[in-house]
């Protein structure tokens, strides 16, 4: 009730203000998408740790349990009475004062260092010439990475026949060429180099395959950028296809070194570590100590020592590769 008041006198805003006002529409209430990408993301994480977890015992057990073996005195009869004293580090200390040991470590730095040098070299050569589709391309392809396919005893058998000093393929060729032959497995430095050339020709297919998938990633628009402001081939190499290769590089590199630190097969079937210890690698000695002289301790031992150079090499790239990337 107004008391009798008419519109008049209550005035143009009193008026106004008695005329209802519409309601404003409810706004549609919208999901937080930062719920959901925290959940996606939670069970990403779940999702790749699965893996990891079922993976890491059969990584940590083998090492785990080949460390144990090193701190005690296991031989032949170990196996037999199940007694195996405890030693300590005396099987590590007898390894380190042992004289083979620095010719296996001098061999084993000395082998991986060229043959991780000549995979790279020569696989980025014949990946940047795959580069660019051609004819028979893909056929060709195929045949560079048979040797990454075959098992690693079968190519060393027949590299085995083609290294042989009175009729193998190699010297007849050296030969016809009227070069001396070479005493392959007879002489040091050609049983080393024979090991070094069979690994590193074992290994250029995994380098092509990997190094020819990280060309294919660097942009076109970066080489015809680079060309017009006059870079030549060499430019576009070094200032594009380098700096675009580095996250590859990083990681054919750590995966040659790794896989070549623990070569075993290649020098085992080729000359068993010699002649006179001129091949024997870590690989191949903690082998002969372990099933060769029994003395599964000390073979455990150079395991380890093994395994340290691996762990090393893993740093050394973290580092880099964290040095790169900022």
């Amino acid at each position: 009730m107004l008391s009798g008041k008419t519109k008049a006198d209550l005035g143009v805003g009193a008026e106004a203000s008695l005329t209802p006002r519409p309601s404003a529409a409810p706004r549609p209430t919208r999901p937080r998408a930062g719920r959901g990408l925290g959940a996606l993301r939670r069970h990403s994480i779940l999702f790749f740790l699965l893996p990891v977890v079922l993976y890491l015992p059969f990584f940590a057990y083998p090492i785990g349990y080949n460390f144990l073996v090193s701190l005690r005195d296991y031989t032949l009869s170990s196996l037999i009475t199940g007694e195996a004293p405890f030693v300590g580090l005396r099987n590590l200390s007898s390894v380190w004062h042992d004289p083979i040991f620095l010719t296996a470590l001098r061999n084993t730095l000395l082998f991986t260092l060229l043959s991780i040098t000549c995979q790279y070299v020569i696989g980025l050569a014949i990946a940047v010439f795959f580069s660019r589709p051609f004819f028979l391309s893909r056929t060709l392809r195929s045949v560079i990475i048979l040797p990454w396919l075959v098992p690693g005893v079968v190519t060393t058998a027949a590299w085995k026949w083609m290294f042989n000093e009175s009729n193998g393929l190699v010297n007849r060729l050296l030969m016809d060429v009227g070069l001396d032959p070479i005493g392959w497995f007879s002489t040091s430095s050609g049983a080393f180099a024979a090991v070094t050339i069979v690994n590193i020709w074992t290994g250029i297919a995994f380098t092509v395959v990997m190094l020819h998938s990280g060309l294919q990633g660097i942009p076109a628009d970066q080489y015809e950028a680079a060309s017009l402001d006059g870079a030549g081939a060499w430019g576009r190499f070094w200032h594009v296809t380098m700096p675009g290769l580095r996250p590859v590089t990083g990681i054919v590199i750590i995966l040659c070194l790794i896989g070549t630190l623990k070569q075993f097969d290649i020098v085992w079937v080729l000359t068993r570590g010699g002649p006179g210890n001129a091949t024997q690698l870590l690989s191949t000695w903690s082998y002969q100590l372990s099933f060769g002289e029994q003395a599964f301790g000390r073979g455990a031992a150079v395991g380890d020592f093994l395994f340290a150079l691996s762990l090393l090499a893993a740093a050394v790239y973290a580092i880099w590769n964290r040095r790169t990337t900022r």
